[in-house]
C-alpha cells in the first residue's frame, strides 16, 4: 500500500520523529503523511500515582502543561482504578523536563501533592493470533483452525460476539489471551526466570520491570532487571555510532548505504529557519534585558552589603576601643578609691584627735607633717588620675558620638515606610542616650491600656433561615460590633456550626422548620447559659458588680407567647428580646391579633414593660413584631436599621448598663525588632564575654521583652475589623438571593441523599464505616474556684487560693527513715549533692541552630516576658551569642537560676468552677532556658538509645512507641489467656495521681545512678531540679512565689523523659504479673488458675 515503517535504536530520534512537522512534505514529488505513534518509549514516560478520582483528566492536563511544555500524551492507566484514586501515565518529549519532574518526586495539582515515579512497562510475550498460544506467530502456527479468544471454537463459523467466555486451555472464566490464564502466567514466569539466569540477553540501554507474580520473595531490588554489560555497551555505542542531537538540524547519518539513488530527500527549510531566527532574536533580546536588570540589582545589593559591612566593622572597632577605655577607667577607679579611703581615714583621725596640729608637741608635729605629706601625695595622684579619666571620657564621648552617627546611618538604610523609619530613629536615639540597659528596659516597658466601659449594645435580627443570610449577619457584626446579637427564625441553619469572628455561639432548636434561636456574645464578655427551652435561650452576663440576664425568644405565627416562661424570669434583672409575632395598636400596629391582645393583658397584670422600636420591623406587614420585654425598660433606646435581605429589619438596642470591654490589642512591628537587633549585635557579642551567664541571661531576657514592648503599639479593637465596603455589601446581597434559590433546590437532593445514606448504614456492619471517634482536645476556661460551698470569682483571690493549695502540694515529702530503700535513695542523693559540679561537653552552634529551627511560633509569654515567637525573630548571627551563653553554663555544669522560676497557669478538668484539686497546672518556663534544656535533653535521649534504656512494656514519651501498640499488646495478652488456656483474666488499671508533681528527687537520682548515667548529666539534672519556684497567674493577677521541693514542671520536655527513667524498674519489680505502661498509666494483668 506504499506504507513505510521506520526503525531506530535511538530514543531521542524516535521522540524527534513523533512530531509530524519534523518530516519533509514530500519525497520525489510523492506526498508524505506521517502517522504519529500512540506512545513514547518508557524512557520518556512517568507515572503519577494515586491521583484522586475527583481531579479530572482535563484538570491534570491543564495544570501539567503550565509547567511542562513538552507533554506528548496523558492517559489513565487501566487496572489502576480504585474507589478513591487511579494512576496517570504522563509522556514527555523533553528529557530535561522528564529528569526535572522525576527528581522533584512530586507535582502539585489543584492543591494536592501527587507522587511521581518512573514508568517501567511490564514484559510482554508473543501470542499467536491463530491458536492463542504464546511463543510463536501465525505464520509458523500448525493449528487446524483460527480459535476464538472467548470460547476456543472456530471463529470462522458463526458469530462470536456473544459467545460464552471460557479459556480452551484451563476452562476458567477469562479470555484465552488474558494474563490471568495460568498457562500464560507460567510461560511468562519461565521466560523471566531465563532472563534472570542470563541477563546479558536483554538489549543494552534497557531495563525490564518484573511483574509481581514473577518476583522472588525475601530478595531486595527484585523489581527491575538490567543487563550487566550496559556500561560497556553504552560506551561502545557512544564510540561506534553517532548519538542523535536534538539541538542540531541535521538528520543522522545512515550507517549502511543503499544502492537506490532514486530516493533523494530534498528538504526546503528556508521558512523554518527564518521563523527560528526571528524567535531566537526575540529570546536574545529578552535575555539581555533580564541580564541587565539582574546586574543592576546585584550591583545595588553589593553596594548595600559593602556599606553595611563597613559600618559594622567600624562599630566593632569602636566597641573594642570603648571597652578598652572602660577597662582603664575601671582600673583607675580601683586605684583611686583606696587612696581616697585612706585620706578620709586621715581626716577622721585629725578630727578625732584634739591638738594634732599643736606645734609645741614634737610628736604631734612629726605626725602632722607625715599626714600633710601623705595628703599632698594623694592629691597629686588623684589629680593625675582625674586628668587620665577626663581624657578617657573625651575619647568615650567621641566614640559615642561616632556610634550615634553610624546608628543613624544604619537607620537611614532601613527599608521601610516613613513611619517605621521614624520609629526606628527614635529607638536608636533612645539607645544612644541610655545610661544603662536596666534603665532602658524600664523606659521601654509598656503596660496594656485598661479596659473601657461601654453601654451594652444588643442586635436583634430575624434572619429568615440563617443558611441564606450568613453574609448579612457578618456585615452587621463588623459594622456595629454589638456585645450581644440575637438571631431568631434560624431554621435549618441551627444544625450547622457557623462561626463568626470574635463571637461565641449559643443555639437552641425550635418547634418548627422556621424556628430556632441563636445568641452570639462577644468573646470578651463573660457569659453562661441560665436556661434553655424550645425557641428560647437565657444567658447570664457576669458584670464586675452584678449579673444581668438577657434572653432570646421566637414565637411562631398564630401561637401565643409563653407567658409562664416569661413570668418565671422577668422577676429579676432580665431583658428578653425576639420575634414575638404579637400585633397591637398600642405599639403602632395597624390592627390587633390574638397574640397581641393576650400580651397587652399580661403586661397590664404583671407591670412589665416593652422596649419598642419606633419604626415597623417587618417588611411584609408594616408592623412592629420584633421587640423586647423587661421589668423596667428605662434607659433603653432602639434604632431600626434599613439593612439586610431578610423579610425583617435588624434592630439595634442600647442600654445604660455599662460593660467592661477589652478593646485594645497588641500590634508588633517584627521588622523593626529584627533590624535593630542586627544593628546592636556587636554590643551583645562583647557583653556575653564580659558578664557571667546568670547576669547575661537576666539582662538579655529583660531587654528582649522591653524591645518587644517598644516595637509594639496597642490598638483599639474597633480598628481591627473595619466594616465591609459598599461594593462587597451589594455583592453579598446578590449572593444571598441566589443562595436562597439554590438551597430550596438543594434540600430535595439532600433529602434523597440522606435517605440513601441511612439505608446503607442500616445494612450489615456499615455503621462502623460511618461512625468516627470524637475528641475534645481543648480544656474549657474556668471563671472561678469552688471552695467551702462558695464560688470565688475575684482574680487575685483565685490566684492566692490556688497558690495556697499548690504550696502544700509541692512541699517536701516525708520519708521513712527505717525503710532501707528510702535511706539508700537519700544517700545517693546526698552523694550527688556533695559532688562538685562537673563540666558538660561543649555545645556546638549546630545544636543551638537545630533547636532554634524546631521552635514553634507560640506567642504566649513566659515568666521572663519572652516568647518562642520572639526568639524565632532573632537574627542568625545571634546564634553565636546564644552558643557562648550556653557553653558558659555548660562549663560550670549548672542551669540558669532565673529559668527555674515558672509562670503557672491552670486549666480546668471540671467545668467553669472546679475545685482546687481539679486543675491542671501548666508551667510557662523562660524560653531561653527551655532552649538550653532541649539541647541537654537530646543528649540524654542519645545516651538512652546507645545504652538501650527501654523496656518492652513501656509506650509513650518515646518515638515509635505509641498508644495503639500498647493497646494491641494488652488485648492480645488477654485474648491468648482466655482463648488458649480458658482461664479467667483480671486486668487492673492504675493511674498515678499527679505523677509529674510528686516525683521524689532522691528516688529519681537513685534510679539514674543505678542506670549508670554519666556523672555530668546526673549532676546537671540535680542542678536543674533544685531551687525551683513558681507563681500562679490568673487573668491579670499573680500570686506570691512558691518553692518546689518535689516534682518536675509540666510543660518541660525533660520532665517526661525523667519520669520514664524514674519508673524504669517498675516492670521488673512486678515481674509476677504482666505489666503494660503508657506514659504515667499502668495496667496489670493477672492470669487465673
Amino acid at each position: 500500500s506504499g506504507d513505510l515503517i521506520c526503525y531506530t535504536k535511538h530514543t531521542e530520534l524516535f521522540v524527534y520523529l513523533c512530531e509530524t512537522q519534523n518530516y519533509p512534505t514530500e519525497l520525489e514529488n510523492i506526498l508524505i503523511t506521517p502517522s504519529r505513534p500512540k506512545h513514547l518509549p518508557p524512557q520518556h514516560s512517568i507515572v503519577l500515582k494515586t491521583v484522586p478520582n475527583y481531579i479530572t483528566k482535563e484538570e491534570i492536563e491543564v495544570e501539567t502543561k503550565k509547567s511542562f511544555k513538552s507533554i506528548f500524551n496523558l492517559e489513565e492507566m487501566k487496572g489502576s482504578f480504585t474507589d478513591k484514586s487511579r494512576h496517570i501515565r504522563l509522556e514527555l518529549k523533553s528529557i530535561d523536563e522528564y529528569n526535572t519532574l522525576l527528581n522533584n518526586k512530586g507535582i502539585t495539582i489543584n492543591g494536592h501533592l501527587i507522587n511521581v515515579f518512573e514508568f517501567l512497562s511490564p514484559p510482554r510475550i508473543l501470542i499467536c493470533s491463530k491458536c492463542n498460544d504464546p511463543g510463536h506467530i501465525k505464520r509458523n502456527c500448525n493449528f487446524p483452525y483460527e480459535a476464538c479468544r472467548r470460547c476456543g471454537q472456530d471463529r470462522t463459523i458463526g458469530e462470536h460476539k456473544e459467545c460464552i467466555i471460557s479459556c480452551h486451555r484451563c476452562e476458567q472464566n477469562h479470555l484465552a489471551t488474558d494474563y490471568k490464564c495460568q498457562f500464560i502466567t507460567e510461560y511468562r514466569r519461565s521466560l523471566v526466570y531465563k532472563l534472570k539466569q542470563q541477563p546479558n540477553l536483554l538489549p543494552s540501554n534497557m531495563q525490564m520491570f518484573i511483574p509481581i507474580e514473577c518476583r522472588e520473595k525475601g530478595i531486595k531490588n527484585n523489581m527491575i532487571l538490567r543487563n550487566p554489560s550496559n556500561e560497556m555497551n553504552n560506551s561502545d555505542i557512544q564510540s561506534n555510532s553517532p548519538r542523535f542531537n536534538l539541538s542540531s538540524h541535521d538528520w543522522p547519518t545512515v550507517n549502511k548505504t543503499t544502492n537506490n539513488n532514486n530516493i533523494i530527500p530534498q528538504l526546503n527549510e528556508q521558512n523554518i529557519w527564518k521563523e527560528l531566527k526571528v524567535k531566537q532574536d526575540e529570546i536574545n533580546i529578552k535575555n539581555e534585558e533580564i541580564n541587565r536588570q539582574l546586574q543592576f540589582m546585584q550591583t545595588k545589593y553589593d553596594d548595600y552589603m559593602n556599606k553595611m559591612g563597613s559600618i559594622i566593622l567600624i562599630m566593632s572597632q569602636q566597641v573594642k576601643i570603648q571597652n578598652d577605655n572602660i577597662e582603664r577607667c575601671y582600673t583607675t577607679m580601683n586605684e583611686v578609691l583606696p587612696i581616697l579611703s585612706s585620706t578620709l581615714e586621715t581626716f577622721q583621725c585629725l578630727i578625732t584627735k584634739p591638738g594634732m596640729f599643736n606645734q609645741q608637741d614634737n610628736n604631734n608635729s612629726f605626725e602632722s607633717q607625715n599626714i600633710v605629706k601623705h595628703i599632698s601625695q594623694s592629691l597629686v595622684f588623684i589629680k593625675d588620675r582625674s586628668d587620665f579619666l577626663t581624657s578617657n571620657q573625651k575619647v568615650l564621648r567621641s566614640l559615642v558620638e561616632q556610634q550615634n552617627a553610624l546608628m543613624a546611618q544604619i537607620a537611614g538604610n532601613f527599608n521601610g515606610s516613613l513611619k517605621e523609619k521614624s520609629t526606628l530613629s527614635e529607638i536608636v536615639d533612645e539607645w544612644n542616650s541610655r545610661t544603662s540597659i536596666t534603665q532602658l528596659c524600664e523606659q521601654w516597658k509598656k503596660t496594656p491600656p485598661n479596659s473601657l466601659k461601654q453601654n451594652l449594645l444588643l442586635l436583634l435580627y430575624n434572619v429568615e433561615s440563617l443558611n441564606t443570610h450568613v453574609a448579612d449577619v457578618d456585615i452587621l457584626l463588623s459594622s456595629y460590633n454589638p456585645h450581644i446579637c440575637i438571631l431568631t427564625g434560624v431554621g435549618a441553619g441551627i444544625k450547622k456550626n457557623f462561626t463568626f469572628p470574635n463571637y461565641h455561639v449559643i443555639k437552641q432548636t425550635g418547634t418548627n422548620s422556621f424556628g430556632g434561636v441563636i445568641i452570639l456574645h462577644h468573646q470578651d464578655i463573660k457569659c453562661k447559659v441560665a436556661d434553655k427551652e424550645s425557641n428560647f435561650i437565657l444567658i447570664e452576663i457576669l458584670l464586675s458588680n452584678e449579673s444581668i440576664y438577657v434572653g432570646g425568644i421566637y414565637v411562631p405565627p398564630k401561637s401565643l407567647p409563653p407567658f409562664q416562661l416569661l413570668s418565671k424570669h422577668l422577676n429579676k434583672t432580665c431583658y428578653i428580646f425576639g420575634d414575638i409575632n404579637a400585633k397591637h395598636t398600642d405599639w403602632q400596629c395597624i390592627r390587633n391579633n390574638q397574640s397581641g391582645i393576650h400580651l397587652q393583658s399580661w403586661l397590664e397584670e404583671t407591670g412589665n414593660e416593652l422596649i419598642i422600636p419606633h419604626k415597623p420591623t417587618s417588611k411584609r406587614s408594616d408592623s412592629i413584631i420584633d421587640f423586647g420585654i423587661a421589668k423596667n425598660a428605662t434607659g433603653w433606646t432602639s434604632e431600626v436599621l434599613n439593612e439586610g435581605t431578610s423579610d425583617h429589619y435588624p434592630i439595634l438596642f442600647q442600654s445604660s448598663i455599662s460593660i467592661d470591654e477589652k478593646s485594645f490589642f497588641r500590634i508588633t512591628n517584627w521588622k523593626i525588632f529584627t533590624f535593630f537587633l542586627s544593628a546592636i549585635y556587636e554590643y551583645w557579642l562583647s557583653i556575653v564575654y564580659n558578664l557571667d551567664e546568670q547576669t547575661f541571661f537576666n539582662l538579655f531576657s529583660a531587654f528582649l521583652s522591653s524591645l518587644w514592648d517598644r516595637c509594639s503599639t496597642f490598638e483599639h479593637s474597633a480598628n481591627y475589623r473595619p466594616p465591609w465596603p459598599p461594593h462587597l455589601v451589594m455583592m453579598a446581597k446578590s449572593v444571598n438571593r441566589a443562595r436562597h434559590i439554590f438551597f430550596n433546590e438543594r434540600n430535595k437532593i439532600l433529602q434523597t441523599k440522606t435517605e440513601n445514606k441511612l439505608s446503607w448504614i442500616s445494612k450489615g456492619q456499615n455503621i462502623w464505616k460511618f461512625a468516627k471517634p470524637s475528641f475534645h482536645a481543648v480544656a474549657p476556661p474556668f471563671r472561678g474556684i469552688s471552695k467551702d460551698s462558695r464560688k470565688i470569682t475575684n482574680t487575685q483571690e483565685i490566684a492566692d487560693t490556688i497558690a495556697n493549695f499548690f504550696e502544700k502540694h509541692f512541699q517536701e515529702p516525708a520519708y521513712d527513715i527505717n525503710n532501707p530503700i528510702h535511706q539508700e535513695a537519700i544517700d545517693s542523693f546526698k552523694q550527688i549533692e556533695y559532688t562538685p559540679r562537673v563540666p558538660l561537653e561543649q555545645i556546638s552552634i549546630k545544636e543551638v541552630v537545630d533547636e532554634w529551627m524546631r521552635f514553634k511560633g507560640k506567642k504566649s509569654t513566659d515568666s521572663a516576658g519572652t516568647s518562642a515567637f520572639m526568639l524565632k525573630q532573632l537574627p542568625q548571627e545571634y546564634m553565636g551569642i546564644i552558643t557562648i551563653l550556653f557553653n558558659k553554663c555548660a562549663q560550670k555544669g549548672n542551669f540558669f537560676e532565673t529559668s527555674k522560676h515558672a509562670k503557672v497557669i491552670c486549666l480546668s478538668k471540671d467545668g467553669l468552677y472546679p475545685t482546687e484539686n481539679k486543675l491542671r497546672p501548666i508551667s510557662l518556663l523562660p524560653n531561653i532556658g527551655k532552649w538550653y534544656e532541649r539541647i541537654i535533653h537530646n543528649r540524654i535521649i542519645k545516651w538512652c538509645e546507645q545504652q538501650n534504656i527501654y523496656v518492652d512494656e513501656q509506650s509513650g514519651f518515646t518515638s515509635n512507641r505509641r498508644l495503639q501498640t500498647r493497646i494491641a499488646s494488652l488485648i492480645e495478652d488477654i485474648r491468648l489467656t482466655i482463648a488458649a488456656c480458658n482461664r479467667p483474666t483480671l486486668a487492673i488499671f492504675v493511674d498515678f495521681m499527679s505523677a509529674f508533681d510528686r516525683m521524689w528527687y532522691p528516688g529519681l537520682i537513685h534510679s539514674l545512678t543505678k542506670l549508670e548515667m554519666p556523672l555530668p548529666l546526673i549532676k546537671w539534672i540535680s542542678s536543674w531540679l533544685n531551687n525551683r519556684s513558681f507563681s500562679v497567674h490568673h487573668g491579670n493577677a499573680s500570686s506570691r512565689n512558691i518553692n518546689m521541693y518535689v516534682g518536675a514542671p509540666q510543660g518541660s520536655v525533660l520532665a517526661a523523659t525523667l519520669f520514664r527513667l524514674h519508673i524504669h524498674f517498675l516492670p521488673s519489680t512486678l515481674k509476677q504479673f504482666t505489666t503494660h505502661l503508657f506514659a504515667d498509666d499502668l495496667a496489670l494483668v493477672f492470669v487465673g488458675s
